[in-house]
């Protein structure tokens, strides 16, 4: 079963809570960067398919800002397309959903 990382907008008011939600991931070094460059290697230092949720998305990029939610769907999106062959780089899935009621 995939790893499942949500990313709801009604939680967020910033990178740094992304980056939050992103720590708690099983399997990250301690080191693992708070930055969008660390996270674009997300699917290296997980160990298992990672399932990304973006909760709400049209909220998430009124609380993140307009430059920081594109910043933050590039990197997400990039981690997604990435056609890595390294056998340690797990898939990645990207969805967006409404809010949830």
């Amino acid at each position: 079963m995939p790893l499942r990382l949500e990313i709801e907008s009604g939680k967020i008011d910033g990178l740094e809570d992304v980056h939050d939600l992103v720590a708690e991931l099983p399997g990250l070094p301690i080191w693992f960067g708070r930055n969008l460059d660390a996270l674009s290697e997300l699917a290296y230092f997980v160990k298992e398919p990672l399932d990304i949720v973006l909760i709400n998305s049209s909220a998430l990029e009124r609380r993140l800002g307009r430059r920081d939610y594109k910043a933050l769907m590039s990197t997400l999106e990039d981690i997604r397309d990435s056609p890595n062959d390294d056998p340690n780089w797990q898939p990645v899935t990207l969805t967006l959903t409404p809010l949830r009621r």
